[in-house]
């Protein structure tokens, strides 16, 4: 699955295969923290109904989120994030097949990291793929150091 600055996605044949996803998109401006709690409440609730597994992380500009799913519904929920205006911009840096979910216990994991602004904004801006170490960050915010909520 590829996003463009245009809005355009372009997708792989889906397959019930697991896959990762991980995305950068910014922040609308004015976001408040009770915008926050109500799409980790319903991404929780909709992500345990389709088997997706993952993590969000937010700074003052970006959202990071690292989702782990069948094809079909991966797909799904980036169309439908695409077109939530919470998002100004939406680029799939990384989406591969996988063997097991990382994620497996966190319908949606949580963190505000201002620390990882910078990382995501590069990440961002970047017009080439994520290289494997750029996203090590990522695999550092493992279920272990996620807050559950946000409230």
């Amino acid at each position: 699955l590829r996003h463009s600055t245009s809005t355009r996605l372009s997708v792989n044949p889906p397959s019930p295969a697991l896959r990762q996803v991980f995305y950068v998109s910014r922040v609308r401006p004015g976001l408040r923290d009770a915008d926050i709690a109500d799409i980790l409440s319903e991404s929780r609730r909709r992500n345990r109904t389709r088997d997706i597994t993952g993590a969000l992380t937010v700074t003052d500009r970006h959202f990071g989120q690292f989702i782990e799913g069948h094809a079909v519904d991966l797909e799904s929920l980036l169309v439908s994030l695409v077109r939530d205006p919470r998002h100004l911009e939406l680029k799939v840096l990384v989406d591969r097949p996988s063997g097991k979910r990382f994620f497996s216990r966190w319908s949606m994991g949580f963190t505000y990291r201002l620390e990882l602004g910078e990382h995501l904004e590069r990440l961002f801006r970047s017009d080439t793929p994520a290289d494997p170490a750029d996203l090590a960050m990522i695999f550092r915010l493992g279920p272990d150091s996620l807050m559950g909520a946000l409230t």
